[in-house]
Protein backbone atom coordinates (compact mmCIF):
# COMPACT_ATOMS: atom_id res chain seq x y z
CA UNK A 1 0.00 0.00 0.00
CA UNK A 2 1.07 3.03 -0.87
CA UNK A 3 1.61 5.88 1.98
CA UNK A 4 0.84 9.35 1.20
CA UNK A 5 2.75 11.39 3.11
CA UNK A 6 1.33 14.26 5.45
CA UNK A 7 2.06 17.20 4.18
CA UNK A 8 0.45 16.01 0.43
CA UNK A 9 -2.60 15.09 2.59
CA UNK A 10 -2.54 18.82 3.32
CA UNK A 11 -1.81 20.15 0.38
CA UNK A 12 -4.61 17.84 -1.20
CA UNK A 13 -6.85 19.32 1.52
CA UNK A 14 -6.44 22.80 0.57
CA UNK A 15 -6.78 21.90 -3.25
CA UNK A 16 -10.35 20.51 -2.84
CA UNK A 17 -11.61 23.46 -0.36
CA UNK A 18 -10.42 25.28 -3.46
CA UNK A 19 -11.97 23.02 -6.22
CA UNK A 20 -15.25 23.24 -3.99
CA UNK A 21 -15.22 26.90 -3.80
CA UNK A 22 -14.86 27.48 -7.64
CA UNK A 23 -16.97 24.49 -8.76
CA UNK A 24 -19.64 25.54 -6.81
CA UNK A 25 -21.93 27.98 -8.46
CA UNK A 26 -20.38 27.45 -12.34
CA UNK A 27 -23.33 26.97 -14.10
CA UNK A 28 -24.90 30.65 -12.81
CA UNK A 29 -27.18 31.76 -15.06
CA UNK A 30 -27.41 29.21 -17.51
CA UNK A 31 -29.06 28.83 -20.23
CA UNK A 32 -28.74 33.06 -20.05
CA UNK A 33 -25.50 34.38 -20.16
CA UNK A 34 -25.22 37.24 -16.84
CA UNK A 35 -21.63 38.33 -17.51
CA UNK A 36 -21.54 41.57 -19.33
CA UNK A 37 -18.20 40.40 -20.63
CA UNK A 38 -18.13 36.42 -21.33
CA UNK A 39 -19.85 36.32 -24.43
CA UNK A 40 -17.49 38.49 -26.70
CA UNK A 41 -14.63 35.61 -26.16
CA UNK A 42 -17.70 32.97 -26.44
CA UNK A 43 -18.98 34.27 -29.52
CA UNK A 44 -15.82 34.77 -31.22
CA UNK A 45 -14.35 31.63 -30.76
CA UNK A 46 -18.03 30.71 -32.58
CA UNK A 47 -17.25 33.19 -35.31
CA UNK A 48 -14.00 31.12 -36.48
CA UNK A 49 -15.78 28.28 -37.28
CA UNK A 50 -16.42 30.32 -40.57
CA UNK A 51 -12.35 30.21 -41.12
CA UNK A 52 -11.80 34.20 -41.00
CA UNK A 53 -9.51 33.88 -37.54
CA UNK A 54 -8.72 37.81 -37.54
CA UNK A 55 -10.61 39.01 -34.37
CA UNK A 56 -10.88 42.72 -35.61
CA UNK A 57 -11.08 43.51 -32.55
CA UNK A 58 -8.20 44.12 -30.31
CA UNK A 59 -9.33 45.73 -27.50
CA UNK A 60 -8.75 42.56 -25.39
CA UNK A 61 -6.15 39.96 -27.24
CA UNK A 62 -7.84 36.67 -28.70
CA UNK A 63 -5.68 34.16 -26.99
CA UNK A 64 -8.57 33.30 -24.87
CA UNK A 65 -10.97 33.03 -28.08
CA UNK A 66 -8.77 30.90 -29.97
CA UNK A 67 -8.26 28.15 -26.96
CA UNK A 68 -12.08 28.16 -27.07
CA UNK A 69 -12.04 27.88 -30.46
CA UNK A 70 -9.92 24.73 -30.08
CA UNK A 71 -12.48 23.28 -27.31
CA UNK A 72 -15.57 24.18 -29.62
CA UNK A 73 -14.15 22.20 -32.47
CA UNK A 74 -13.39 19.09 -30.13
CA UNK A 75 -17.07 18.89 -29.02
CA UNK A 76 -18.47 19.49 -32.63
CA UNK A 77 -16.21 16.60 -33.51
CA UNK A 78 -17.56 14.37 -31.14
CA UNK A 79 -20.96 15.67 -31.39
CA UNK A 80 -20.74 14.80 -35.06
CA UNK A 81 -18.94 11.72 -34.12
CA UNK A 82 -22.64 10.36 -32.34
CA UNK A 83 -24.83 12.01 -34.91
CA UNK A 84 -25.90 14.94 -32.44
CA UNK A 85 -24.89 16.93 -34.72
CA UNK A 86 -25.89 16.74 -38.21
CA UNK A 87 -24.03 20.17 -39.77
CA UNK A 88 -22.68 23.20 -37.93
CA UNK A 89 -26.52 24.60 -38.39
CA UNK A 90 -27.30 22.01 -35.74
CA UNK A 91 -24.01 23.06 -33.76
CA UNK A 92 -25.12 26.76 -33.98
CA UNK A 93 -28.60 26.08 -33.09
CA UNK A 94 -27.78 24.55 -30.03
CA UNK A 95 -25.63 27.34 -29.34
CA UNK A 96 -28.27 30.31 -29.85
CA UNK A 97 -30.81 28.09 -27.79
CA UNK A 98 -29.11 26.62 -25.00
CA UNK A 99 -25.70 28.09 -25.15
CA UNK A 100 -25.04 25.98 -21.17
CA UNK A 101 -22.77 23.52 -22.87
CA UNK A 102 -20.28 26.59 -24.88
CA UNK A 103 -20.31 28.65 -21.41
CA UNK A 104 -19.82 25.60 -18.90
CA UNK A 105 -16.63 24.20 -21.10
CA UNK A 106 -15.25 27.92 -21.18
CA UNK A 107 -15.93 28.29 -17.59
CA UNK A 108 -14.72 24.98 -16.66
CA UNK A 109 -11.66 25.17 -19.05
CA UNK A 110 -10.08 28.69 -18.50
CA UNK A 111 -11.53 29.37 -15.29
CA UNK A 112 -12.28 26.94 -12.78
CA UNK A 113 -9.19 24.76 -13.91
CA UNK A 114 -6.37 27.65 -14.47
CA UNK A 115 -8.01 28.99 -11.08
CA UNK A 116 -7.85 25.70 -8.94
CA UNK A 117 -4.21 24.77 -10.66
CA UNK A 118 -2.73 28.20 -9.27
CA UNK A 119 -3.33 26.86 -5.98
CA UNK A 120 -1.02 24.73 -6.36
CA UNK A 121 1.51 26.69 -8.54
CA UNK A 122 1.60 29.38 -5.53
CA UNK A 123 2.55 26.96 -3.40
CA UNK A 124 5.09 25.77 -5.47
CA UNK A 125 6.41 29.44 -6.17
CA UNK A 126 6.31 29.90 -2.68
CA UNK A 127 8.56 27.05 -2.00
CA UNK A 128 11.25 29.00 -4.14
CA UNK A 129 12.05 32.01 -1.90
CA UNK A 130 10.34 30.40 1.27
CA UNK A 131 9.97 26.96 3.69
CA UNK A 132 6.88 25.13 3.17
CA UNK A 133 5.05 26.93 6.18
CA UNK A 134 4.71 29.69 3.77
CA UNK A 135 4.28 27.75 1.26
CA UNK A 136 0.81 26.29 2.75
CA UNK A 137 -0.41 29.85 3.60
CA UNK A 138 -0.11 31.09 0.31
CA UNK A 139 -1.69 28.45 -1.06
CA UNK A 140 -4.50 28.37 1.32
CA UNK A 141 -4.98 32.53 0.78
CA UNK A 142 -5.27 31.58 -2.77
CA UNK A 143 -7.94 29.27 -2.07
CA UNK A 144 -10.22 31.04 0.14
CA UNK A 145 -9.29 34.53 -1.48
CA UNK A 146 -12.92 35.99 -2.46
CA UNK A 147 -11.97 38.00 -5.54
CA UNK A 148 -10.07 35.13 -7.21
CA UNK A 149 -12.69 32.49 -6.12
CA UNK A 150 -15.42 34.61 -7.75
CA UNK A 151 -13.67 35.30 -11.31
CA UNK A 152 -12.83 31.51 -11.47
CA UNK A 153 -16.04 31.19 -11.94
CA UNK A 154 -16.12 33.50 -15.25
CA UNK A 155 -14.63 32.76 -18.64
CA UNK A 156 -12.01 35.82 -18.67
CA UNK A 157 -9.01 37.34 -19.13
CA UNK A 158 -7.77 37.52 -15.64
CA UNK A 159 -7.47 34.21 -14.33
CA UNK A 160 -5.61 32.83 -17.28
CA UNK A 161 -3.63 35.71 -17.36
CA UNK A 162 -2.61 35.28 -13.34
CA UNK A 163 -2.04 31.76 -14.09
CA UNK A 164 0.49 32.15 -16.46
CA UNK A 165 2.23 34.75 -14.48
CA UNK A 166 3.11 32.42 -11.13
CA UNK A 167 4.25 29.80 -14.32
CA UNK A 168 6.93 32.74 -15.78
CA UNK A 169 8.15 33.38 -11.95
CA UNK A 170 8.61 29.96 -11.49
CA UNK A 171 10.25 28.64 -14.44
CA UNK A 172 12.56 32.51 -14.07
CA UNK A 173 13.67 31.39 -10.43
CA UNK A 174 14.59 27.62 -11.99
CA UNK A 175 16.40 28.93 -14.16
CA UNK A 176 18.06 31.51 -11.08
CA UNK A 177 18.60 27.99 -9.58
CA UNK A 178 20.12 25.98 -12.28
CA UNK A 179 21.33 28.16 -14.94
CA UNK A 180 19.84 26.46 -17.65
CA UNK A 181 18.79 28.60 -20.87
CA UNK A 182 15.64 25.98 -21.31
CA UNK A 183 14.29 27.52 -18.07
CA UNK A 184 14.59 31.09 -19.91
CA UNK A 185 12.88 29.93 -23.10
CA UNK A 186 10.15 28.50 -21.01
CA UNK A 187 9.80 32.25 -18.79
CA UNK A 188 9.40 33.22 -22.56
CA UNK A 189 6.77 31.03 -23.74
CA UNK A 190 4.34 32.11 -20.69
CA UNK A 191 5.36 35.95 -20.55
CA UNK A 192 4.12 35.78 -23.89
CA UNK A 193 1.34 33.68 -23.63
CA UNK A 194 0.50 36.01 -20.25
CA UNK A 195 0.34 39.48 -22.93
CA UNK A 196 -1.50 37.22 -25.29
CA UNK A 197 -4.51 36.71 -22.88
CA UNK A 198 -4.13 40.34 -21.53
CA UNK A 199 -2.18 42.95 -22.30
CA UNK A 200 -0.90 44.15 -19.17
CA UNK A 201 1.10 40.93 -18.96
CA UNK A 202 3.51 42.64 -20.50
CA UNK A 203 4.93 44.35 -17.13
CA UNK A 204 6.67 40.69 -16.30
CA UNK A 205 9.24 41.24 -19.05
CA UNK A 206 10.84 44.30 -16.99
CA UNK A 207 11.50 42.12 -13.58
CA UNK A 208 12.61 39.15 -16.21
CA UNK A 209 14.94 40.89 -18.14
CA UNK A 210 16.39 42.63 -14.85
CA UNK A 211 17.02 39.80 -12.93
CA UNK A 212 20.43 38.81 -14.52
CA UNK A 213 21.70 42.16 -14.05
CA UNK A 214 21.08 41.57 -10.74
CA UNK A 215 22.47 38.23 -10.31
CA UNK A 216 25.61 39.70 -12.03
CA UNK A 217 26.07 42.20 -8.93
CA UNK A 218 26.88 39.17 -7.09
CA UNK A 219 28.01 36.62 -9.37
CA UNK A 220 30.56 39.03 -11.39
CA UNK A 221 28.93 37.42 -14.90
CA UNK A 222 30.24 39.15 -18.41
CA UNK A 223 28.07 41.49 -19.69
CA UNK A 224 27.98 38.95 -22.91
CA UNK A 225 26.08 36.88 -21.19
CA UNK A 226 23.96 38.73 -19.00
CA UNK A 227 22.82 40.15 -22.66
CA UNK A 228 22.52 37.19 -24.21
CA UNK A 229 19.99 35.78 -21.70
CA UNK A 230 18.01 38.82 -22.64
CA UNK A 231 17.85 37.78 -25.65
CA UNK A 232 17.12 34.70 -25.66
CA UNK A 233 13.99 35.58 -23.05
CA UNK A 234 12.93 38.14 -25.47
CA UNK A 235 13.29 36.18 -28.80
CA UNK A 236 10.58 33.46 -26.89
CA UNK A 237 9.00 36.07 -25.63
CA UNK A 238 8.20 37.44 -28.54
CA UNK A 239 7.33 34.23 -30.89
CA UNK A 240 4.57 33.23 -27.92
CA UNK A 241 3.18 36.42 -27.99
CA UNK A 242 2.85 36.49 -31.97
CA UNK A 243 1.42 32.96 -32.37
CA UNK A 244 -1.01 34.21 -29.86
CA UNK A 245 -1.99 36.99 -31.03
CA UNK A 246 -0.78 36.67 -35.10
CA UNK A 247 -3.19 39.48 -36.77
CA UNK A 248 -1.93 42.37 -34.07
CA UNK A 249 0.87 41.95 -37.01
CA UNK A 250 -0.74 40.94 -40.07
CA UNK A 251 -3.75 43.51 -39.10
CA UNK A 252 -1.89 45.83 -37.46
CA UNK A 253 -3.59 49.24 -38.37
CA UNK A 254 -6.78 47.75 -36.78
CA UNK A 255 -4.48 46.55 -33.91
CA UNK A 256 -3.09 49.90 -33.38
CA UNK A 257 -6.56 51.46 -33.85
CA UNK A 258 -8.35 49.25 -31.12
CA UNK A 259 -5.49 49.98 -28.75
CA UNK A 260 -6.00 53.71 -28.82
CA UNK A 261 -9.65 53.38 -28.47
CA UNK A 262 -8.93 50.75 -25.61
CA UNK A 263 -6.10 53.63 -23.90
CA UNK A 264 -9.18 56.37 -23.81
CA UNK A 265 -11.29 54.25 -21.68
CA UNK A 266 -8.46 53.80 -18.96
CA UNK A 267 -6.76 56.69 -16.78
CA UNK A 268 -5.95 57.68 -13.22
CA UNK A 269 -8.11 56.25 -10.80
CA UNK A 270 -5.99 57.26 -7.65
CA UNK A 271 -3.74 55.65 -5.60
CA UNK A 272 -5.62 53.94 -2.67
CA UNK A 273 -9.06 53.11 -4.89
CA UNK A 274 -7.58 49.85 -5.23
CA UNK A 275 -6.86 49.18 -1.54
CA UNK A 276 -9.63 50.41 -0.31
CA UNK A 277 -12.31 49.13 -2.55
CA UNK A 278 -10.52 46.43 -4.51
CA UNK A 279 -7.97 44.66 -1.96
CA UNK A 280 -10.21 45.44 0.99
CA UNK A 281 -13.33 43.83 -0.48
CA UNK A 282 -11.02 40.98 -2.41
CA UNK A 283 -8.98 39.88 0.11
CA UNK A 284 -10.22 41.82 3.69
CA UNK A 285 -8.30 44.00 5.76
CA UNK A 286 -6.17 42.27 7.63
CA UNK A 287 -4.48 40.14 4.22
CA UNK A 288 -4.26 43.59 2.25
CA UNK A 289 -2.70 45.35 5.49
CA UNK A 290 0.16 42.39 5.91
CA UNK A 291 0.39 41.79 1.63
CA UNK A 292 1.90 45.51 1.87
CA UNK A 293 3.86 44.65 4.84
CA UNK A 294 5.21 41.90 3.24
CA UNK A 295 5.96 44.00 -0.69
CA UNK A 296 7.88 46.65 1.56
CA UNK A 297 9.99 43.94 3.01
CA UNK A 298 10.24 42.07 -0.13
CA UNK A 299 11.56 45.05 -2.31
CA UNK A 300 14.20 46.28 0.18
CA UNK A 301 15.42 42.99 0.76
CA UNK A 302 18.79 41.11 -0.33
CA UNK A 303 16.71 38.21 -1.93
CA UNK A 304 16.96 38.90 -5.66
CA UNK A 305 13.71 36.93 -5.85
CA UNK A 306 11.84 38.49 -3.28
CA UNK A 307 12.81 41.49 -5.07
CA UNK A 308 11.72 39.79 -8.40
CA UNK A 309 8.56 39.69 -7.09
CA UNK A 310 8.17 43.15 -5.12
CA UNK A 311 9.44 44.60 -8.75
CA UNK A 312 6.23 43.25 -10.48
CA UNK A 313 3.55 44.37 -7.81
CA UNK A 314 5.10 47.46 -8.01
CA UNK A 315 4.91 48.40 -11.29
CA UNK A 316 1.79 46.40 -12.05
CA UNK A 317 -0.37 48.53 -9.20
CA UNK A 318 1.50 51.42 -10.90
CA UNK A 319 0.01 50.98 -13.93
CA UNK A 320 -3.79 50.23 -11.99
CA UNK A 321 -3.44 53.66 -11.26
CA UNK A 322 -2.43 55.60 -13.83
CA UNK A 323 -3.86 53.96 -16.77
CA UNK A 324 -6.52 51.52 -15.29
CA UNK A 325 -10.13 51.75 -14.88
CA UNK A 326 -12.16 51.52 -11.44
CA UNK A 327 -12.87 47.73 -11.67
CA UNK A 328 -11.65 45.13 -8.90
CA UNK A 329 -10.95 42.68 -11.13
CA UNK A 330 -7.63 44.59 -11.92
CA UNK A 331 -5.89 43.64 -9.04
CA UNK A 332 -5.63 40.30 -9.98
CA UNK A 333 -2.34 40.04 -11.59
CA UNK A 334 -0.71 40.77 -8.53
CA UNK A 335 -3.22 38.95 -6.57
CA UNK A 336 -1.12 35.38 -5.65
CA UNK A 337 1.86 37.71 -5.67
CA UNK A 338 0.59 39.95 -2.39
CA UNK A 339 -0.74 36.97 -1.19
CA UNK A 340 2.71 35.16 -1.35
CA UNK A 341 4.49 38.41 0.65
CA UNK A 342 2.05 38.49 3.19
CA UNK A 343 2.46 34.33 3.50
CA UNK A 344 6.59 34.89 3.53
CA UNK A 345 5.83 38.26 6.05
CA UNK A 346 3.35 36.55 8.38
CA UNK A 347 5.42 33.35 8.98
CA UNK A 348 8.55 35.40 9.62
CA UNK A 349 6.67 37.62 12.28
CA UNK A 350 5.68 34.16 13.76
CA UNK A 351 9.10 33.40 14.19
CA UNK A 352 10.37 36.41 15.45
CA UNK A 353 7.89 37.57 17.89
CA UNK A 354 6.25 34.10 18.73
CA UNK A 355 7.68 31.40 20.58
CA UNK A 356 7.45 28.64 17.88
CA UNK A 357 5.78 26.12 20.20
CA UNK A 358 2.46 27.95 20.24
CA UNK A 359 0.98 26.86 16.96
CA UNK A 360 -1.99 27.52 18.49
CA UNK A 361 -1.31 31.23 18.44
CA UNK A 362 -0.36 30.95 14.83
CA UNK A 363 -3.28 28.87 13.63
CA UNK A 364 -5.82 31.30 15.39
CA UNK A 365 -4.22 34.26 13.33
CA UNK A 366 -4.18 32.19 10.20
CA UNK A 367 -8.18 31.89 10.60
CA UNK A 368 -8.65 35.19 11.50
CA UNK A 369 -7.37 36.47 7.92
CA UNK A 370 -8.55 33.65 5.53
CA UNK A 371 -11.78 32.93 7.47
CA UNK A 372 -13.60 36.46 6.74
CA UNK A 373 -12.73 35.84 2.90
CA UNK A 374 -13.74 32.22 3.00
CA UNK A 375 -17.18 32.74 4.33
CA UNK A 376 -17.74 36.05 1.90
CA UNK A 377 -16.68 33.10 -0.80
CA UNK A 378 -19.17 30.74 0.06
CA UNK A 379 -21.99 33.18 -0.01
CA UNK A 380 -21.09 34.26 -3.28
CA UNK A 381 -21.49 30.83 -3.77
CA UNK A 382 -25.23 30.39 -2.61
CA UNK A 383 -26.00 33.46 -4.57
CA UNK A 384 -24.32 31.51 -7.51
CA UNK A 385 -26.24 28.66 -7.15
CA UNK A 386 -29.99 30.64 -7.08
CA UNK A 387 -31.93 31.57 -9.84
CA UNK A 388 -31.03 35.24 -10.83
CA UNK A 389 -33.97 37.97 -10.76
CA UNK A 390 -33.65 38.25 -14.51
CA UNK A 391 -34.22 34.82 -14.61
CA UNK A 392 -37.14 34.34 -12.48
CA UNK A 393 -38.09 37.30 -14.15
CA UNK A 394 -38.55 35.70 -17.01
CA UNK A 395 -40.04 32.94 -15.88
CA UNK A 396 -42.59 34.59 -14.70
CA UNK A 397 -43.05 36.31 -18.29
CA UNK A 398 -43.96 32.78 -19.89
CA UNK A 399 -46.28 31.95 -17.22
CA UNK A 400 -48.32 34.83 -17.16
CA UNK A 401 -47.74 37.35 -20.18
CA UNK A 402 -49.48 36.04 -23.58
CA UNK A 403 -47.17 35.41 -26.61
CA UNK A 404 -46.78 37.86 -29.06
CA UNK A 405 -47.10 40.85 -26.25
CA UNK A 406 -45.66 43.92 -27.16
CA UNK A 407 -42.98 44.43 -24.16
CA UNK A 408 -40.73 47.07 -23.82
CA UNK A 409 -36.86 46.70 -21.59
CA UNK A 410 -35.02 49.36 -20.37
CA UNK A 411 -31.66 47.77 -20.67
CA UNK A 412 -30.51 44.88 -22.87
CA UNK A 413 -28.32 43.42 -20.46
CA UNK A 414 -30.18 44.03 -16.89
CA UNK A 415 -33.41 42.61 -18.10
CA UNK A 416 -35.19 39.38 -18.34
CA UNK A 417 -34.05 37.80 -21.57
CA UNK A 418 -36.84 36.65 -23.77
CA UNK A 419 -37.03 35.57 -27.66
CA UNK A 420 -38.27 38.08 -29.79
CA UNK A 421 -40.97 36.96 -32.34
CA UNK A 422 -40.97 35.99 -36.18
CA UNK A 423 -41.89 38.94 -37.33
CA UNK A 424 -38.91 40.97 -35.46
CA UNK A 425 -36.51 38.47 -36.55
CA UNK A 426 -37.68 39.17 -40.04
CA UNK A 427 -37.39 42.54 -39.76
CA UNK A 428 -34.06 42.20 -38.69
CA UNK A 429 -32.98 40.20 -41.89
CA UNK A 430 -34.13 42.48 -43.88
CA UNK A 431 -31.66 45.14 -41.76
CA UNK A 432 -28.87 43.08 -43.48
CA UNK A 433 -29.65 42.19 -46.86
CA UNK A 434 -27.20 42.58 -49.50
CA UNK A 435 -24.74 43.25 -47.20
CA UNK A 436 -21.78 40.36 -47.46
CA UNK A 437 -20.10 41.28 -44.00
CA UNK A 438 -23.63 40.13 -42.68
CA UNK A 439 -23.66 36.64 -44.08
CA UNK A 440 -22.87 35.00 -40.42
CA UNK A 441 -25.83 37.18 -38.60
CA UNK A 442 -28.36 36.32 -41.62
CA UNK A 443 -27.25 32.96 -40.61
CA UNK A 444 -27.52 33.19 -37.41
CA UNK A 445 -30.79 35.61 -37.58
CA UNK A 446 -32.59 32.00 -39.83
CA UNK A 447 -31.83 29.81 -36.96
CA UNK A 448 -32.98 32.21 -34.48
CA UNK A 449 -36.09 32.90 -36.16
CA UNK A 450 -36.92 28.85 -36.21
CA UNK A 451 -36.22 28.95 -32.49
CA UNK A 452 -38.99 31.76 -32.63
CA UNK A 453 -41.64 30.03 -34.46
CA UNK A 454 -40.98 26.78 -31.89
CA UNK A 455 -41.07 28.64 -28.22
CA UNK A 456 -42.86 31.48 -26.88
CA UNK A 457 -41.45 34.44 -28.01
CA UNK A 458 -42.91 38.48 -28.07
CA UNK A 459 -42.43 41.65 -29.84
CA UNK A 460 -39.67 42.77 -27.71
CA UNK A 461 -38.53 46.48 -28.07
CA UNK A 462 -35.84 48.25 -25.73
CA UNK A 463 -35.59 51.95 -24.69
CA UNK A 464 -33.13 54.14 -25.38
CA UNK A 465 -31.73 57.32 -27.16
CA UNK A 466 -30.89 56.26 -30.74
CA UNK A 467 -30.30 59.39 -32.36
CA UNK A 468 -27.98 58.14 -34.66
CA UNK A 469 -29.59 55.24 -35.50
CA UNK A 470 -27.59 52.47 -34.93
CA UNK A 471 -28.47 49.30 -35.71
CA UNK A 472 -27.13 46.77 -33.00
CA UNK A 473 -29.09 42.96 -33.79
CA UNK A 474 -29.27 42.25 -30.03
CA UNK A 475 -30.98 45.49 -29.21
CA UNK A 476 -33.07 46.50 -31.35
CA UNK A 477 -35.65 47.77 -32.44
CA UNK A 478 -35.17 50.87 -29.99
CA UNK A 479 -37.70 53.19 -28.73
CA UNK A 480 -36.94 56.42 -26.50
CA UNK A 481 -38.00 56.80 -23.02
CA UNK A 482 -41.58 58.40 -24.06
CA UNK A 483 -44.61 56.92 -22.37
CA UNK A 484 -46.84 58.69 -24.14
CA UNK A 485 -44.76 56.71 -27.84
CA UNK A 486 -44.93 53.62 -25.83
CA UNK A 487 -48.59 54.03 -25.30
CA UNK A 488 -48.78 54.84 -29.14
CA UNK A 489 -47.18 51.93 -30.12
CA UNK A 490 -49.52 49.91 -27.79
CA UNK A 491 -46.38 48.51 -25.61
CA UNK A 492 -48.54 46.63 -23.32
CA UNK A 493 -45.57 46.29 -20.58
CA UNK A 494 -42.81 48.00 -19.69
CA UNK A 495 -39.97 46.50 -17.39
CA UNK A 496 -37.31 48.55 -15.46
CA UNK A 497 -34.24 47.58 -13.75
CA UNK A 498 -33.33 49.88 -10.44
CA UNK A 499 -29.95 48.52 -10.00
CA UNK A 500 -27.68 49.85 -12.12
CA UNK A 501 -26.68 52.48 -12.67
CA UNK A 502 -29.66 54.66 -11.08
CA UNK A 503 -31.47 55.53 -13.99
CA UNK A 504 -30.75 58.56 -15.90
CA UNK A 505 -33.24 59.09 -18.62
CA UNK A 506 -32.96 61.36 -21.45
CA UNK A 507 -37.02 62.29 -20.41
CA UNK A 508 -36.79 63.14 -16.56
CA UNK A 509 -40.24 62.62 -15.93
CA UNK A 510 -40.22 59.46 -17.83
CA UNK A 511 -40.16 57.37 -14.46
CA UNK A 512 -42.82 60.06 -12.99
CA UNK A 513 -44.92 59.24 -16.03
CA UNK A 514 -44.91 55.88 -15.36
CA UNK A 515 -46.14 55.61 -11.81
CA UNK A 516 -49.02 57.76 -12.77
CA UNK A 517 -50.37 56.23 -16.17
CA UNK A 518 -49.19 52.49 -15.46
CA UNK A 519 -49.56 49.85 -13.05
CA UNK A 520 -47.07 48.24 -11.42
CA UNK A 521 -47.81 44.15 -11.62
CA UNK A 522 -44.65 42.37 -10.25
CA UNK A 523 -41.53 42.87 -8.29
CA UNK A 524 -38.54 41.12 -8.34
CA UNK A 525 -36.37 41.92 -5.23
CA UNK A 526 -32.79 40.59 -4.84
CA UNK A 527 -32.23 42.13 -1.70
CA UNK A 528 -33.61 40.56 2.14
CA UNK A 529 -35.80 44.50 2.94
CA UNK A 530 -37.62 45.76 0.46
CA UNK A 531 -35.45 49.39 0.59
CA UNK A 532 -32.41 49.74 0.29
CA UNK A 533 -30.01 52.59 -0.70
CA UNK A 534 -28.73 52.92 -4.14
CA UNK A 535 -26.50 55.57 -4.23
CA UNK A 536 -23.55 54.79 -3.56
CA UNK A 537 -23.39 51.22 -5.31
CA UNK A 538 -20.93 49.79 -7.93
CA UNK A 539 -22.27 48.04 -11.04
CA UNK A 540 -21.39 44.71 -10.91
CA UNK A 541 -20.64 42.63 -14.03
CA UNK A 542 -21.86 39.83 -13.31
CA UNK A 543 -22.05 39.16 -9.62
CA UNK A 544 -21.50 41.34 -6.26
CA UNK A 545 -18.18 42.35 -4.92
CA UNK A 546 -18.48 44.18 -1.59
CA UNK A 547 -19.35 42.80 1.31
CA UNK A 548 -22.17 44.86 2.12
CA UNK A 549 -23.74 43.84 -0.88
CA UNK A 550 -23.51 40.18 -0.86
CA UNK A 551 -24.48 39.65 2.91
CA UNK A 552 -28.00 42.17 2.11
CA UNK A 553 -28.90 39.59 -0.95
CA UNK A 554 -30.87 36.77 -1.43
CA UNK A 555 -30.26 36.04 -5.29
CA UNK A 556 -28.07 38.12 -7.80
CA UNK A 557 -29.71 40.21 -10.36
CA UNK A 558 -31.13 43.58 -10.37
CA UNK A 559 -33.73 45.15 -8.55
CA UNK A 560 -36.67 44.44 -11.57
CA UNK A 561 -39.89 46.28 -11.50
CA UNK A 562 -42.65 45.07 -14.47
CA UNK A 563 -45.41 48.09 -15.34
CA UNK A 564 -48.27 47.50 -17.26
CA UNK A 565 -49.81 49.99 -19.50
CA UNK A 566 -53.70 51.30 -19.78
Amino acid sequence: MVKIKKEHVFLIAILSVGFILRVWGIGFGLPYQFHQDESMAINHAIAYGGGNFNPNYFQLPPLLSYILFFFYAIFYGIGSFFHFFKNTDDFLKLFLQDPSAFYLIARVSLGLLPGCISIFLIYKLTREISDKASAYLSAIFLAVSFLYVRDCHYVYHDIPLAFCLILTFIFLFQFINTNKLSKIIWTGVFAGLATGFKYNGILVIFPVLLQPWLVKKITKTPVRYVLWVNFVFFISFFVSYILSNPYSILDIKAFFESLFLEKQAHGYVGWLHHVIFSSFEGMGLLMTIISILGFIIFLFSKNIKKKLIAIFILLSYLSIVFFGQVHERYILPVLPFLLIAASVCLKSLFDKFIFKKQKIVFVIIVLLIAVPSFIKSIYSDILFSRKDTRAQAADWIFKNIPRGSLIALDHSFFSPRLIQSPEQIDEKISALQNKKEFDGRIRKAKILKGISEQEKSYNVFFLGNDSEGKFIFSSSPVLAFNLDGLIEKKIAYVVIHLDYPLQDYPESDFMAALLNKAKLIKVFNPYKVKNIDLKERFSPTAAPFSSKEIFNRNNNGPILLIYKLN
